[in-house]
């Protein structure tokens, strides 16, 4: 019963979150982290389990457990673990200035604040919000991505554009000298027919020498 619960818990978590992949909270270590995926990945292996997702139960653990050794993954995910604490620390704090109840505790209360941080509300809040930051930054990502394929590919085309040039222009150079001799030979054939006619036409005329 446990494990099957523990399949429907790795195949339902947030892909993108490793934690929630294996089930720690967001204020996990990454000794927590790799003591946990060996934990669940012992638990969900194919080899031993006969569960109808276990592989990809199995494949998605593997998945949290290469974020979370990957640096640059686990800078981005971080960071947006860190967003997402101070959006839900923004939120309690307004919450508690529109409560007067909670604003008067907190004022009798040395330390409420820290306690309430340590309370599971806190950190399922703080897991939401992480789901919520890390689709925004994962959309910006892929869509600045986009941008850059784009500029990539108009630089690519604009490139191929150049190159033809100066081959259509190399290639009209050349048409050109190999049909200077052509022209010019052209062009002494009219200089020398059109001195022909002169002269015909001062033989022709009377008295002309």
């Amino acid at each position: 019963m446990f494990v099957s619960a523990l399949y429907e818990r790795v195949l339902g978590a947030f892909r993108l979150n490793p934690f929630d992949i294996l089930d720690l909270r967001m204020d996990a270590t990454k000794t927590d982290l790799s003591k946990q995926f060996r934990k669940v990945s012992l638990l969900i292996h194919p080899d031993k389990c006969n569960h109808d997702r276990a592989k990809e139960a199995f494949e998605l653990a593997n998945a949290a457990y290469k974020m979370v050794q990957n640096e640059e993954e686990m800078k981005f995910t971080r960071a947006a673990i860190e967003q997402a604490k101070e959006n839900v620390l923004a939120e309690r704090a307004k919450e508690v200035q529109r409560n007067n109840a909670l604003s008067t505790l907190h004022r009798l209360r040395e330390g409420e604040e820290d306690k309430w941080k340590q309370s599971n509300e806190f950190h399922y809040r703080w897991k939401i919000q992480t789901q919520k930051v890390l689709t925004n930054m994962e959309w910006k990502k892929r869509r600045f991505g986009k941008r850059i394929r784009e500029e990539e590919e108009r630089v690519r085309k604009d490139e191929e554009e150049e190159k033809q040039k100066a081959k259509d222009a190399q290639k009209r150079q050349k048409t050109w000298e190999e049909q200077r001799e052509e022209r010019v030979g052209g062009w002494r054939q009219f200089v020398k027919t059109k001195e022909s006619k002169k002269k015909k036409k001062k033989a022709q005329v009377p008295g002309a020498v």
